[in-house]
């Protein structure tokens, strides 16, 4: 069983991806900004339009794995897949889990996987490439605003007491993940980073703010907890970080930035065509 079959470990062995990224030797793992100095929609702006996605949809989803669905970490999927998939992986569903999930986190760390290749599964983070219509229409202007193909996403609504299990997501080299709370308080949106990769050790403890966005090494052991009692709503986003997807061809090409390490790409805040 090849565990890196997947849309991204194609591109890999395609253009020899990891040869061209450069692991980073100072520590520069973690960044914060304001919404304001990326040049993104206002807070006030994102809430609103999840909420409208939300009243829309008239429900929003739990988390699933296996026959257990969250009623603590709830949201929808502002991104979804294209082509004949899994009509689960075509809504608002698309990337809170799956009834056939039998692990939450990577298929690297999951002994029993559950599809015998990653192609069109929650592990394949560049087959959700399509923003779902609701997205477009109420957080167009967020998309709008990074120059990049969002991939994996989604908006959460975790209630009080909810605490994520320690786990780790895509690379930089795969994608450029953005955090961004939306509702919090005191306590109620703690950001926990406890590991290393690539040689870089990183330990912190974030009360992560409304307005702000977070962005640190997603390779790194991490959770966000919630010890308030009351609810909070984040925006997550994942934006390819070499490639677009051609819809003409129906393939992934190099976009502008492709052999720009990552670090220089945060750092400079290239994505983001509106960055002050």
């Amino acid at each position: 069983m090849n565990h890196s079959t997947n849309i991204f470990g194609d591109l890999d062995r395609q253009y020899n991806l990891h040869e061209a990224f450069e692991p980073f030797n100072n520590g520069e793992d973690y960044f914060e900004f304001t919404l304001e100095e990326l040049g993104l929609p206002s807070a006030d702006e994102l809430r609103h339009g999840c909420e409208s996605i939300r009243e829309e949809l008239g429900e929003i989803y739990g988390w699933t794995k296996g026959k257990q669905e969250s009623k603590k970490y709830r949201g929808f999927s502002p991104v979804i897949m294209r082509g004949d998939v899994d009509p689960w992986y075509k809504s608002p569903r698309a990337t809170l889990g799956h009834p056939k999930l039998n692990w939450s986190h990577s298929r690297s760390t999951n002994e029993n996987p559950p599809w015998e290749t990653d192609y069109s599964t929650y592990y394949d983070t560049y087959a959700f490439n399509e923003l779902h219509p609701l997205a477009k229409k109420h957080l167009g202007n967020f998309y709008d605003s990074v120059d990049l193909m969002p991939s994996r996403g989604r908006v959460v609504w975790a209630e009080g007491g909810h605490e994520q299990q320690w786990h780790k997501d895509e690379s930089w080299i795969q994608a450029l993940r953005y955090n961004i709370p939306l509702i919090t308080e005191k306590n109620s949106t703690i950001l926990q980073i406890d590991g290393s990769w690539g040689g870089n050790q990183l330990t912190k403890t974030v009360h992560m703010e409304v307005g702000k966005v977070y962005i640190w090494n997603f390779c790194i052991d991490h959770r966000v907890v919630n010890y308030s009692e009351k609810t909070r709503l984040n925006l997550i986003q994942s934006f390819a970080t070499w490639f677009n997807f051609d819809e003409e061809t129906n393939e992934y090409v190099e976009n502008e930035f492709y052999g720009i390490q990552p670090l220089h790409m945060i750092k400079l805040k290239m994505p983001f065509p509106n960055a002050q």
